[in-house]
């Protein structure tokens, strides 16, 4: 609509776009933009004409002049009634900002561009344009824009509302199986001494066989393993491209490069034990990361985490600040070499996203181990009937997870 404004000038059809943006939201901002919009036109039209106006004039001062409303009434054909008006809504913008006024009425749009139409077009005619008629109707269905929005986001928000609704209800009923769950395993907890009627511990867990057990998201992949996966491979491959350009730009490979290597290896190797972890795991798959032992009954848990992932982490992370540190200096002093000088910016950002990957990968790898603390013994007892006992390793406590009714209130210590 109004296209023919950008035969006149193409700044006063960007003044008409923004004036239809606030027309959709039925915001009051509509004056201010209407008004520029009609002082676009007035002072297009008086340079066109030959009238020189000044920068500080407002509309209202400029319709007043004499010379313009010669221009527009006698050589362009504005009807004076609809000159006048220009300089009365002029005017009523500017009480309509004083009042404050939050929103806009529909019949003050449909009058307001109606005026504008009826001067811009009868000036396109002027100077050779051919503008299409009015449609009044498009007016009011931009106006109604805004109520259809607002529709719109009532209906999605109830809509969000029934799904959390029924999500929550969802959420619910797994909680209430879970607590029933939990108090069966709990009842058949107890503190009560071995007697001879129970298995004896040492025996079962030397003939049985016993995995780490994962907590939370049973029989899936955890989201931390794919994350720490992916964000080991981008630092190996960032640990790469840098080593490629720091050695293009000293023309020599760099010993903190070396450094940074010991870390990729290790860490692609952590990678593959990772991704291989699985709800219950042998623990020989742990010995690389935490120190394993056997308590007195034969049990095994984790005792404490190897400090060789750590301390090559903050090796690997000073050599790459090293490495990108002496691309930024003298290299005339400090490396008696000629340097490729347009790789240092590429060594610097690709160093820092080696850091940043190399810190991703070791947090998530914390978060993954850190979800392996019981030990699950399965075997069976003497009778040959299948048990399987789960250790913490945090509260030191065994649960007997399939007591039978001789030993329901029965467990080892």
């Amino acid at each position: 609509m109004l296209e023919y404004l950008n035969g006149i000038d193409k700044r006063l059809y960007e003044r008409f776009t923004t004036l239809v943006t606030n027309i959709k939201s039925a915001s009051n901002s509509f004056y201010d933009a209407y008004l520029d919009m009609q002082e676009e036109l007035i002072r297009i039209v008086a340079k066109n004409g030959g009238i020189e106006l000044e920068k500080h004039e407002s509309c209202g001062a400029i319709l007043k002049r004499e010379d313009v409303k010669q221009l527009f009434v006698e050589k362009i054909g504005i009807d004076p009634l609809e000159y006048n008006k220009m300089g009365d809504y002029a005017l009523k913008v500017n009480a309509h900002k004083h009042k404050g006024e939050k929103h806009i009425q529909r019949e003050t749009v449909v009058n307001y561009i109606t005026l504008f139409y009826n001067v811009s077009s009868k000036y396109a005619k002027h100077i050779g344009l051919d503008p299409l008629p009015l449609d009044e109707g498009y007016i009011s269905y931009l106006f109604d824009s805004y109520e259809r929005e607002r529709e719109r986001m009532k209906r999605e928000r109830e809509e969000l509302k029934e799904d959390i609704d029924v999500k929550l209800k969802e959420v619910e009923r797994k909680q209430e199986r879970l607590d029933n769950e939990m108090k069966r395993v709990t009842n058949r907890l107890s503190s009560s001494p071995i007697t001879d009627n129970v298995l004896e511990l040492k025996d079962f867990v030397r003939d049985s066989r016993q995995y780490i057990l994962r907590a939370q998201d049973k029989g899936s992949l955890p989201k931390e393993q794919i994350i720490c996966g992916v964000s080991i491979f981008a630092s190996v491959a960032f640990f790469i491209i840098a080593t490629i350009l720091v050695t293009l730009t000293v023309e020599f490979p760099s010993t903190y490069s070396f450094i940074e290597a010991i870390w990729a290896v290790l860490i692609v190797k952590l990678a593959f034990r990772i991704v291989s972890l699985k709800e219950m795991t042998e623990p020989v798959k742990f010995n690389h990361y935490f120190t394993l032992s056997k308590n007195k009954d034969g049990i095994i848990s984790f005792t404490g985490k190897k400090k060789k992932y750590t301390v090559t982490l903050i090796l690997a992370v000073i050599s790459s600040l090293l490495n990108a540190f002496v691309m930024t200096i003298d290299t005339d002093v400090f490396i008696p070499m000629s340097v490729n000088q347009e790789y240092v910016p590429w060594v610097i950002v690709f160093e820092l996203l080696f850091i940043a990957t190399s810190v991703t990968a070791y947090v998530f790898a914390e978060i993954v181990y850190s979800r392996y603390k019981k030990t699950i013994i399965i075997g069976k007892d003497e009778r040959g009937r299948r048990r399987r006992m789960i250790y913490n390793m945090e509260t030191y406590k065994l649960y007997d997870i399939d007591a039978t009714p001789d030993t329901e209130h029965k467990t080892f210590k």
